[in-house]
């Protein structure tokens, strides 16, 4: 996404510990080689409460400002707890 002009991207990775501190490792230089801010952090499992069903739900719908925002409030509203989101824009020329 643009942020203040600024291309931005949030990445979960899961992997092994090895694996993990290879990436961790790896990003400084990364970070140098490509000009960019690389923030790291490492979340704490979610283990929700076992009350919570978990589901997914997928919305198909014309592209306009504030879409997604307006759903998120919907979830929030509901007070539905959101552990991804993904959005998408498929140019249909």
């Amino acid at each position: 996404s643009t942020l203040s002009g600024q291309q931005c991207c949030i990445i979960l990775v899961a992997a092994n510990w090895s694996d993990l501190a290879k990436l961790e490792s790896g990003l400084s230089s990364l970070q140098s080689e490509q000009g960019l801010s690389i923030i790291t952090t490492r979340p704490e499992p979610s283990g929700s409460p076992e009350s919570i069903l978990p589901y997914m739900a997928q919305l198909i719908g014309v592209d306009s400002p504030g879409t997604v925002s307006a759903v998120m409030q919907f979830f929030i509203s509901q007070q539905i707890y959101i552990e991804a989101l993904r959005t998408e824009t498929i140019s249909l020329n």
